[in-house]
């Protein structure tokens, strides 16, 4: 059981932190903007969604996984001075 812990464990540092968050922002934004603009010129609500949709699945495959561009800066804590 811990070495499926161990496996499964996403931990990102703070650096990586924030590039998700960046990256998250930007893409959501993005893609909410060009679903609406297609959707409304081809006069189809349906293509918003579903187009918005696969733009939060890209998503979460960039930003959810613990990709090793997400921990290249480790935080290093200083020992008890106790």
């Amino acid at each position: 059981m811990e070495a499926l812990r161990t496996t499964l464990e996403a931990t990102i540092d703070f650096e990586g932190q924030k590039l998700t968050n960046f990256a998250k922002t930007r893409l959501l934004v993005l893609g909410a903007f060009l679903s609406t603009i297609t959707g409304f010129a081809l006069g189809d609500v349906t293509i918003i969604w579903l187009m918005f949709a696969f733009v939060a699945g890209i998503t979460m495959l960039v930003v959810v996984p613990p990709w090793p561009f997400f921990t290249q800066h480790p935080v290093q804590w200083q020992t008890p001075a106790y």
